[in-house]
């Protein structure tokens, strides 16, 4: 589909009302978990089922940001770890909603302040792991690396597919972000599709891909970059954005 379909000004009007009510209802379900009567497990579940639903409403709201075109990133020298770890801490009851184990590797050192939109990074982070919240094996694990790299060789072209444009500064020092986690095989004709459209058609079913299509777009701005490499029974997301630590 071409973009402008996407900044049509009924769809805007459409994803406006939809983030409205996706408030309205996450407010009434919050209320819920002040219950007395309501069980442990029960105030867990509506819990989860608000995050997921705040995860929605900001995936519109980024959606919407993306597509105007005043849209500008508020970029200041933020703490990438601090944001990790916010992001990860907050998905830990999550993922053991699903048996899933997770494990980080993070080889940052504490001078980890760069260049970034703080709060648009972290709602990507926050949309990749919605998404792989989504198709994650139940009693599964997922691994989580985090590096500072040098993309000045060989390798940077290799983990890209290839694609070697003037885009990016490949001697540079840029954040690494990568993500391993089992699912069922995702066709590569849906693959090709993560990043280009927030709704995707597959074999007559259409679902929304919003949490991707967001999350690359934002990575696209901070001029990094975010593919899929398919390993042995898993899938692995990669992301990279420069470690600018100075104007």
């Amino acid at each position: 589909m071409k973009q402008n379909f996407y900044i049509n000004d009924k769809l805007k009007d459409l994803i406006s009302n939809l983030i409205y009510e996706i408030q309205n209802y996450n407010c009434i379900i919050s209320k819920y978990t002040n219950l007395e009567r309501c069980t442990e497990e029960y105030k867990n579940i509506v819990s989860r089922q608000s995050f997921f639903i705040e995860r929605t409403m900001e995936a519109f709201n980024d959606f919407n940001d993306i597509n105007s075109k005043s849209f500008i990133l508020n970029m200041n020298f933020e703490d990438v770890n601090n944001i990790i770890d916010i992001v990860t801490d907050d998905f830990s009851d999550i993922f053991k909603s699903k048996r899933v184990k997770y494990s980080i590797y993070n080889n940052m050192n504490n001078n980890s302040t760069v260049f970034m939109d703080r709060s648009k990074l972290m709602s990507s982070l926050y949309n990749i792991f919605t998404f792989i919240y989504n198709i994650v094996k139940v009693n599964s694990s997922i691994n989580i690396l985090c590096d500072f790299l040098y993309y000045d060789n060989e390798d940077f072209l290799m983990m890209n597919n290839g694609n070697n444009n003037n885009e990016y500064d490949y001697s540079r020092k840029y954040i690494d972000i990568s993500v391993i986690f089992e699912c069922d095989k995702i066709p590569k004709e849906v693959k090709r599709k993560f990043f280009k459209t927030p709704l995707i058609s597959y074999e007559n079913i259409t679902f929304n891909n919003l949490y991707l299509y967001t999350a690359y777009n934002i990575i696209k701005m901070h001029s990094g970059n975010m593919w899929f490499e398919s390993l042995e029974n898993k899938e692995r997301i990669n992301i990279i954005f420069p470690a600018k630590n100075k104007l």
